[in-house]
Parts: C-alpha cells; structure tokens; sequence
C-alpha cells in the first residue's frame, strides 16, 4: 500500500503553540486593517444624504416688466401646492388680476443646514473667474457658484454613485484572489488598503459628481481586496484554534469598531469632505505595519521560498520562546500546498513497491 509522508504545514508549525504572543499580536494588527473595511461601505448614508431644500427665490420678480418685491414663500389658495422641485410663477393677465402656475427650479435650491454643513446633494463649489473687462491695473476675480444639484431630475445620480461603489466591490471580490496568489497577500493587502485610502482622499476633492463617482468605485475595490486579503493572511499563518478566533472574533470585532466609529465621525463632522479625510486617516496609520506583519509562509513555501517561511517561522518562535527545530522543511517532506511534490512522494512509493515486487518474483525464481 501507498504511504503518505507529505506532512501538512499546521504538523510542521504545530511548535508554535496556539495562543502565543506571535499569535495575539498578528490577530490584534490584522483586526486593524478590518476597522476601516467597517464604515468605508456605509459612510455613503452621510456624504450622500439629502437635506430639506427648496427652490431659491430672488428678490424680485417681474410683473409686466415692473420689479414687485415678493418673499420667499407665499400662502396660495390653491388646490395644488408646490414641491421642492418647483416654484410658483406669477403673472398679471391682461385684465390685471394675477395668476399662478409653477415652473421649475431655474434659480437653484436652498438647502437646510440643520443637519449637515454640506453633501454631495447640496454642494456648492465657488470658482475664480478672469474678469477681463477691467483694465490690467485692475485686474480682479469674479466668483461663481455652482451646484452639482444632485436632486429632482438629478436625483438619480445619488444612487447610482453607490451603485458603482459596489461595482469596485465586485471587481475587487473576483481580483484579489489572483493577485495575491500571484504577488503575495502581505503586498496586496497593503497595496489595496493604500487604494482605499489614497481614492477616499482624492474624493474629498472632487469637483464635480462624475470625478467623485469614479472615485468611488476605486475605494469599493480597495475596500473589499484589503478585507478578503487580510482574512487570507490571517488564515494562513494562525493555526487551526487561532484561526478560528481570528475569523470568528477578531475580524467581526475589527468591523464592528470601524462601524461604530463612523456615528463618531458623522456627529462632529458635518462636512462630507471632512468626513472622507477623516475616514481616510485610519487607513494611513497602517502602513507602517509593513516592517511588523509577515507575508504567509504558506503562500512563500507555494513558491518555493523556503528560506524566507523558516525566517517567518523561526521570528515566531523567537516571539514565542520556542524551541526550535533544526530543519523546520525536512528534504523528505512535503507540504499539502504543493500538490505536485506530493504525487512525486506517491509515486516515489509506487516505484519503490515495483521494485520490491520484482526482488520478491527474482528470489523465488532462484
């Protein structure tokens, strides 16, 4: 019969225990890469909120080419009032009494800062214009105001900006696998939480809806590659009992503190440019993990790194106060990642049965 010799990798770093402090603190950094996968999805419900709002009205209105002063909001007796998307339109008739009818919004809107000093719905980027009417010793600006008025006819455009946040979700559910079989888990978790962060700040300086929604596909992707690959390398470096904690608790704590964080963060900043800087920032604090987390050593024995997982392997035992073997990676060993190395053990015993067999059959012959 065939015998296996192939040895898993949770037999060959079976030394390092469980719960050591290699292990605690790896399942305590990787957690705080999941803290900004909690409110990165969710941190829509305040950038992108609509306040109350309601048509702007000017000063003045013409009656027959006659400026008449007219307030903001008059009481009609009519059967039909307006909504926040039209306005009342007044005229005289050639009678002279005065009729209404409505018409849209054709001034802008008024939007409540009760709640939120600014979203993307009520925006209002101001812009330096060249006045060249002034002669050159008195060169001056002129600021104009433009809304990206994300509401009424445009209030589509609010959803759908979500939409193609989880369209980068998506891409980044199907491509993080592969690249991180390809380049690794530890550069792919940095790399995609560097894309999160970088696009959430870049966003804070959109200047109009297009750039921003753009933008917002860029930070689904990175949100989702750097929460899956941080999963991947948690897995692959704990043993079976961490492992469980680490998935079971560890990743759900992460999530929930970043999700609760984010109420924290929309209660003092009211302003969605501040409050993607501010989500952002968390991101940057990260980085310089890079020097502290290990790359999985099962993903470097894949790749015929064994140098580089006994160097992973023999810090955490270091950390652990360990013994260690000499030879972690025997010659004759083979781990469960490299399939091809296991059906060379297989039929290594084939050949060596064959052979038996044969001395068996050439004795008896003699």
């Amino acid at each position: 019969m065939l015998r296996r010799r192939a040895k898993d990798f949770d037999d060959v770093t079976l030394f390092l225990g469980d719960y050591g402090p290699f292990q605690i603190a790896l399942m305590f950094l990787l957690s705080l890469f999941i803290i900004p996968s909690g409110y990165m999805g969710v941190v829509v419900v305040f950038v992108s909120d609509t306040p109350e709002f309601h048509c702007k009205m000017n000063d003045t209105r013409m009656f027959n080419s006659t400026n008449v002063k007219d307030p903001a909001f008059l009481e009609h007796n009519s059967s039909v009032e307006p909504d926040s998307c039209t306005k009342y339109k007044e005229r005289l008739n050639s009678t002279g009494a005065m009729q209404s009818n409505m018409e849209p919004c054709a001034d802008g809107w008024d939007f409540s800062k009760d709640i939120y000093t600014s979203t993307i719905v009520s925006e209002v980027i101001i812009q330096l214009l060249w006045d060249f009417k002034k002669p050159l010793l008195f060169i001056q600006f002129l600021k104009m105001s433009l809304q990206w008025e994300l509401v009424c006819e445009n209030a589509w455009k609010v959803p759908f900006s979500s939409s193609l946040y989880f369209v980068g979700v998506l891409i980044g559910a199907l491509a993080c696998g592969n690249l991180s079989d390809r380049f690794g888990r530890k550069p792919i978790l940095f790399a995609t939480m560097a894309v999160q962060t970088i696009a959430a700040l870049i966003q804070a300086a959109s200047v109009n809806w297009v750039m921003f929604t753009i933008l917002n596909s860029f930070r689904g992707f990175g949100q989702t590659s750097s929460y899956t690959a941080s999963i991947i390398l948690g897995s692959e470096i704990l043993n079976p009992k961490p492992r469980m904690t680490y998935n079971l608790l560890c990743q759900s704590v992460g999530f929930a503190v970043g999700y609760a964080l984010l109420p924290l963060f929309g209660y003092f900043i009211r302003d969605w440019r501040m409050l993607l800087v501010a989500c952002a920032i968390p991101g940057f604090l990260v980085m310089p993990l890079w020097w502290v987390v290990p790359e999985s050593p099962r993903w470097l024995v894949q790749k015929k790194r064994l140098i580089e997982a006994e160097v992973v392997i023999r810090r955490a035992a270091k950390m652990n106060h360990v013994s260690i073997p000499e030879n972690i990676f025997a010659a004759d060993e083979c781990l469960d990642q490299t399939v091809l190395c296991f059906f060379k053990e297989c039929l290594k015993e084939l050949t060596d049965s064959i052979h038996l067999n044969s001395f068996l059959v050439l004795d008896m012959q003699s």
